[in-house]
């Protein structure tokens, strides 16, 4: 990551930048230098989401290369799934850059804020640098174009651009409850408390309606490893507090798409390993239901991988994306066997702290 970043700083500078190196003409420079900034930001995006999600100091700062263009409303470029049969989706590619970037710069200030250089620490802050960097986030959502909303674009990038800002969310609010500012005031703090405690479950469910959405368009095992993250931050939250219904489905959505991407990312697969070591620590599940819960979701995952349909849309979504049969039903069949586990309740004489 280091060498990748000294080689686009070497590139990003005036003298290199603007000193074309072929006779190709103004338009094949200007070609050139908007791939830069294209490579350029997405390095900047990966970094960050890097070291935002390890609380570490960011490495790099924003480009000083322009952002992609956004759209006027026109139509965007055809996208196609790979590697499902199903007709191209519209998709906006450099809207979707531009604004990722731009959320991921709010990312850069909250580490530059919050995190410092040598480790997993905090800094000091006040009470109001937390108000003034959500409230960055929240005009950065409420300023998202047409073409980026859930509604809109039902695409997988689409989906992750909205996890990502849940997951800035969720690390902004759990810092609000952590971080002892300097401008601490037991007032404000006992009126904040509950707003914040609201804002963080509401993003924690968002994501995993988002994931349950990846998952009924394009297949459980198909979710973009950009939700790893976003995906651990939100189980976090809702184990905590599974007494609502709404929250013990959350958690099984999460949790079978976290699986699926366990057999694609070592993360996934880490992250996976503690939720079934918290499952059994926190006494949530008896260690018999955990283990049968476990190897549940990995035959089915087995199976999905032997069929090309599986988890693709549910019965009621089939007509719009080909008529695909009666496998689609495999994603809410996995689901609809999770929610049949009983969590939060005491578990049996067979638990194990361990």
């Amino acid at each position: 990551m280091h060498e990748m970043l000294y080689v686009l700083r070497q590139y990003d500078k005036p003298s290199r930048a603007h000193r074309p190196k072929t006779r190709g003409g103004r338009e094949r420079v200007s070609g050139a230098q908007r791939i830069l900034g294209y490579t350029s930001w997405a390095a900047f995006v990966s970094t960050t989401a890097a070291t935002f999600a390890m609380r570490n100091h960011p490495l790099m700062e924003p480009p000083e290369k322009d952002k992609p263009v956004v759209c006027k409303g026109e139509f965007g470029e055809a996208w196609l799934p790979y590697p499902r049969d199903h007709p191209p989706v519209s998709a906006h590619p450099d809207c979707h850059l531009h604004h990722l970037s731009t959320l991921f710069e709010i990312c850069y200030n909250i580490s530059q804020c919050l995190f410092v250089e040598d480790g997993p620490k905090l800094s000091s802050a006040t009470r109001d640098a937390l108000e003034e960097l959500h409230r960055d986030l929240t005009a950065w959502y409420g300023g998202l174009p047409g073409c980026l909303e859930v509604a809109g674009v039902k695409a997988p990038h689409t989906l992750s651009v909205h996890a990502q800002y849940h997951w800035a969310v969720l690390v902004l609010s759990e810092l609000n409850f952590t971080l002892q500012t300097d401008d601490e005031d037991d007032a404000t703090v006992e009126l904040l408390v509950p707003v914040v405690r609201a804002q963080h479950m509401t993003s924690a469910l968002a994501i995993a309606d988002l994931v349950h959405l990846q998952s009924v368009y394009w297949g459980v095992d198909h979710i973009p490893i950009s939700f790893v993250e976003p995906i651990n931050a939100a189980l976090a939250v809702i184990i905590g507090d599974m007494e609502a219904a709404d929250r013990t489905s959350s958690f099984v959505k999460l949790a079978v798409a976290l699986h699926g991407l366990s057999r694609r990312s070592v993360a996934a697969e880490s992250m996976l390993r503690m939720l079934r070591l918290t499952l059994r620590q926190r006494r949530l599940m008896s260690a018999k239901d955990v283990d049968q819960l476990f190897k549940d979701a990995s035959d089915h995952w087995e199976a999905s991988v032997l069929s090309p349909q599986v988890g693709v849309a549910t019965a009621s979504d089939a007509t719009q994306f080909n008529e695909v049969g009666t496998a689609e039903e495999t994603y809410d069949m996995l689901v609809e066997k999770w929610n049949q586990f009983h969590l939060g309740a005491p578990s049996s004489s067979s638990s194990s702290s361990s």
